[in-house]
């Protein structure tokens, strides 16, 4: 079973677990309950934990590796130099991205929440939201 891909439990998985941001809030910013939160976010890691442990050498050591498959491609890509097998330096792709952003969310998340001036909940959950409801990535 794939992990749950609809956008609630997608989000609290996000908030929860990568932004680490405590119960209260996070369910703040998706308006609901933190009890509802809770529920969501426990059910997308079980889905994950799931996922993973089926398919992951990493997560389960009785699952076949499949790194050896990922080679040949990135020797083809050239992500991988084959007379050193080390990796080349790499231009900024988009997981790479991705975990620089969410490096930044974080950051900025924990500058935000050290301003006096929006220290109150409403204002943290109100700046989330903003950033939930735009589609423009980087924004």
């Amino acid at each position: 079973m794939a992990p749950n891909n609809d956008r609630p439990h997608r989000l609290a998985y996000i908030l929860g677990e990568i932004l680490e941001l405590p119960g209260e809030e996070a369910a703040a910013i998706l308006s609901i309950q933190p009890a509802a939160f809770r529920k969501r976010l426990s059910r997308a890691r079980e889905e994950m934990e799931t996922f993973l442990l089926g398919r992951c050498g990493l997560a389960n050591p009785k699952n076949a590796c499949r790194c050896a498959k990922l080679l040949p491609v990135a020797l083809a890509a050239g992500i991988v130099d084959p007379n050193r097998l080390r990796l080349r330096l790499l231009p900024i792709r988009e997981a790479d991205r991705l975990r620089i952003d969410i490096d930044e969310a974080r950051t900025a998340t924990e500058v935000f929440r050290s301003l006096p001036t929006y220290g109150s909940p409403q204002d943290f959950t109100a700046f989330v939201r903003s950033i939930l409801t735009t589609d423009e990535p980087n924004s």
